[in-house]
């Protein structure tokens, strides 16, 4: 945020870098999400997945 202070009193232009720092940081963290994601898919393990709905069918069915 000192960044953006100084440019925007340097240039008069503060919406402008606003749009800029934001641009940036999307660039930065969409990619990085989308890798999180497939990093947690492929950490996923679809045996513990199908094992769990199967002990959630049991106790709902004793109930």
């Amino acid at each position: 945020m000192t960044s953006y202070l100084t440019v925007k009193g340097t240039t008069y232009l503060g919406f402008e870098c606003l749009i800029i720092v934001g641009v940036i940081y999307l660039c930065i963290t969409f990619p990085l999400s989308k890798l999180v994601g497939l990093l947690e898919k492929k950490l996923s393990n679809d045996k513990s997945y199908k094992n769990h709905r199967k002990r959630n069918r049991h106790t709902i069915a004793e109930r």
